[in-house]
């Protein structure tokens, strides 16, 4: 019988990172690269733009020692030994994205309206990209070639969710008509093989699906806020699949907004994680994620020269 004595806890970090829009759950991955990890953007959101000014801004706390002053970042919170100096001038070369979208038929017709159909192949083209990852012209290889220093980020579920959906109904010949429940049916089943793959032990690096929320009422009664996907059946397996679920909120508003990433259930959300004694029930949104990895795993790898 195995002795947990012998236990080796795993040092490879499956997450959910919920919150709703505007939470600031994209800029906060930011803070991963200044700790020295490989962090690859899977953008389907479009929502990048924050990320290049971050990186790319001179008075950027992410630029500097990471104990030190705070820039032009409102209401951060210096905490010393995440990062640099170095590393924080090297931020650019280890975090990256490619954007993604789904190619629509435009046409106008004779009323002079604008009708838009999406083509259905926005799932074609993730699959492409986490087989081989063409960074600028450039592979890094695939998902399954990369490892601990590397983290997958996937902006967001819910386009992931519309682009299989989209494919299933292109696949049927039902783009422009109304969806069948085996369709709906298909597209979860494709949906959670692709949930399989990212929690499989052959997945090496991090990974990260950051998600929107969908406020769902269960069979045993409650409503509980679950990831927004294709449908409730769906949504409520999610955390089968993730042995990590955070939650970026925000409260307030102008100089008193407070932005967290929240590690402890908060009402009707759900959240968890593998190493409750060594984790904070809540981190500053800013800096939190490199101090959940760093608490989670210990230090962040050395960044390559």
């Amino acid at each position: 019988m195995p002795s947990f004595d012998q236990f080796a806890a795993s040092q490879t970090i499956k997450m959910l990172y919920m919150g709703h829009s505007g939470a600031g759950k994209t800029g906060s991955l930011v803070a991963l690269a200044a700790a020295g990890y490989n962090v690859r953007v899977l953008d389907l959101d479009k929502g990048v733009e924050v990320l290049a000014s971050f990186i790319n801004d001179p008075d950027s706390p992410y630029r500097h020692d990471s104990g030190k002053g705070s820039g032009l970042l409102p209401g951060w919170t210096p905490v010393k030994g995440l990062w640099t100096e170095e590393q924080g001038q090297s931020i650019g070369r280890r975090m990256s994205y490619v954007s993604l979208d789904e190619t629509l038929d435009i046409v106008k017709i004779q009323n002079k309206q604008i009708r838009t159909t999406p083509k259905g192949d926005l799932y074609s083209k993730v699959q492409e990209q986490l087989n081989d990852w063409k960074d600028d012209g450039k592979s890094v290889g695939g998902l399954l070639e990369w490892g601990p220093s590397d983290v997958l980020a996937i902006d967001g579920l819910s386009r992931l969710s519309d682009a299989i959906f989209n494919q299933q109904l292109a696949l049927n010949g039902r783009l422009l008509g109304r969806p069948e429940q085996s369709d709906f049916g298909q597209a979860q089943r494709e949906l959670i093989r692709n949930l399989m793959l990212l929690y499989s032990s052959a997945v090496k690096c991090h990974v990260i699906l950051i998600c929107h929320l969908a406020f769902i009422e269960t069979d045993q009664g409650p409503t509980r806020g679950f990831p927004q996907s294709i449908g409730k059946a769906v949504a409520t397996q999610f955390g089968q699949f993730f042995n990590h679920a955070l939650l970026a909120e925000s409260s307030g508003q102008g100089i008193a907004e407070r932005r967290v990433i929240k590690t402890n259930t908060s009402g009707m959300i759900q959240l968890k994680s593998p190493a409750p004694l060594r984790v904070k029930p809540e981190y500053a949104l800013a800096t939190g994620l490199a101090e959940y990895f760093r608490d989670v795993r210990g230090p962040a790898p050395q960044p390559t020269k």
